[in-house]
């Protein structure tokens, strides 16, 4: 029954958001798409033809702060949010520690992907550490990764061991 409620609400989902400039206007959950992975393949073609090169001169990047220069990408961006973090709690600019009251699962806040041009410099400021984002908790197919920043080179190190990672969907 969970796989089959799990079904329609992608099925009716997709169909709510059959208009491409729909999936780009509004923040999207990617647990929404049966295939989350496809839709950031077709936002990089997207984005190579509005910029008009080749595929390998865009890179993708994301960026927590809504006041980033990423937004000036607009065309090529799109707003990610209901992604979970396990291990962690992403307290506003970086990674805290979880405690024995902690939910297991906690959201972080809305990101911004978008892809951008090589020659440009990476949003990324201080330490980051890259964080894979999975489909399931059974961790079986990664969508992206998604750097997340963290006060330090020993808090990056501790994060790794604790396990931090994303996930689409935790049902």
């Amino acid at each position: 029954k969970t796989w089959l409620h799990a079904f329609f609400d992608r099925f009716f989902a997709s169909i709510e958001r059959n208009d491409a400039n729909k999936i780009l206007e509004a923040p999207v959950r990617l647990s929404q798409f049966f295939f989350p992975d496809s839709l950031l393949a077709a936002l990089h073609q997207h984005a190579c033809r509005v910029e008009k090169c080749f595929m390998c001169d865009l890179r993708m990047t994301c960026s927590f702060n809504t006041n980033s220069s990423i937004l000036s990408y607009s065309t090529n961006s799109i707003v990610v949010e209901g992604i979970y973090i396990q291990g962690a709690i992403f307290k506003e600019t970086s990674l805290s520690s979880v405690d024995a009251s902690s939910p297991q699962f906690s959201t972080i806040p809305p990101m911004t992907i978008a892809f951008i041009p090589i020659t440009e410099p990476l949003l990324e400021l201080g330490e980051t550490l890259s964080v894979p984002v999975f489909v399931s908790l059974w961790n079986k197919r990664t969508v992206l990764d998604v750097s997340l920043p963290c006060a330090s080179e020993n808090d990056k190190r501790k994060w790794i061991l604790g396990g931090v990672s994303l996930f689409t969907d935790i049902a």
